[in-house]
């Protein structure tokens, strides 16, 4: 997960999921595949909706370094409506 905590740099996100790859390589084999799926963190939306769309666009483009099979998107919506119900 991506931006998780809120407020990681980008450089510290991607050395995190490189770290966890080159741990999980050595599994890999005729008989285990590993699927690369990404995701932006839902707490690390910013409450403003124009910035939360950016934040989208900017987390998944930090994201396609990892050339992922699947990509979760989590909508900026989605992480509007958690924080309206904490409150």
């Amino acid at each position: 997960m991506f931006n998780s905590p809120p407020g990681v740099s980008d450089a510290m996100d991607l050395a995190k999921m490189l770290a966890v790859l080159d741990l999980l390589e050595p599994l890999s084999g005729p008989d285990f595949h590993i699927w690369r799926q990404t995701r932006t963190g839902l707490l690390s939306y910013p409450l403003d909706l124009d910035a939360a769309r950016a934040h989208l666009a900017a987390s998944v483009y930090v994201q396609m370094v990892l050339r992922p099979h699947i990509v979760h998107v989590v909508g900026h919506t989605e992480a509007h409506m958690l924080r309206k119900r904490q409150r």
